[in-house]
């Protein structure tokens, strides 16, 4: 605590960060990235004008995400502190010994979300699954929602590498049922996750949580 103590007192001690990693890429892997950005820019989803704004609110971004009841604090991250005087002034938080964990899946776009799906209990998201219960019943009923493209006839689809999502079945529905899809090769592998669904994952998780 004494060097703790005399780093906060350091202009560069005030503040502490965690640090960042990022996965080693190979030559084939960094060449892919450039592959996709490259296309992207190409075809102007990085500029600020009327056709970059319509191609960036046309793409759907779908995801599944793990959403842990009652978790134990500072499980995997130490980030959950409370700065107070006292140690007894520190709120104490519910937990279970074995959490249960639901599976949802949802899709957004720039003018709205798609319903959410709940997977069942024990029940595994194979590839029939995902085409039958996600892809047809969740992403492809948001085509005739009102608001959610600007041009349903150009809307893209994005999916992850996860395996349901690259069988040849589910990209060949995938195909038939929207105008456009970014096939597994316009996602590379441990590529920066940049879906900006994760930000409503976590705005889920936090309103899920207020409410334990």
């Amino acid at each position: 605590m004494t060097v703790v103590r005399y780093a906060r007192k350091q202009p560069w001690g005030k503040t502490s960060y965690k640090v960042q990693s990022y996965p080693l890429l190979d030559g084939e892997q960094k060449q892919k990235r450039m592959s996709v950005c490259g296309k992207w820019l190409r075809q102007g989803f990085l500029k600020d004008d009327d056709k970059g704004k319509f191609l960036k609110h046309s793409v759907l971004w779908t995801d599944e995400s793990w959403i842990t009841l009652f978790p134990a604090p500072n499980i995997n991250k130490q980030n959950d502190r409370v700065r107070c005087e006292t140690r007894q002034d520190v709120p104490c938080k519910r937990s279970v010994k074995f959490p249960p964990k639901i599976l949802v899946a949802g899709g957004m776009t720039a003018g709205g979300l798609t319903d959410l799906h709940i997977v069942p209990k024990g029940r595994t998201v194979n590839g029939e699954y995902y085409r039958e219960k996600i892809l047809e019943k969740v992403y492809f009923p948001a085509l005739k929602k009102k608001g959610m493209f600007p041009d349903p006839s150009k809307a893209i689809l994005q999916q992850d590498g996860a395996t349901p999502h690259t069988a040849h079945l589910s990209q060949d529905l995938s195909s038939d049922l929207f105008p456009i899809v970014w096939k597994k090769d316009q996602w590379p592998g441990n590529s920066p996750d940049i879906n900006p669904i994760e930000k409503l994952w976590s705005i889920l998780k936090e309103n899920v949580f207020a409410q334990q």
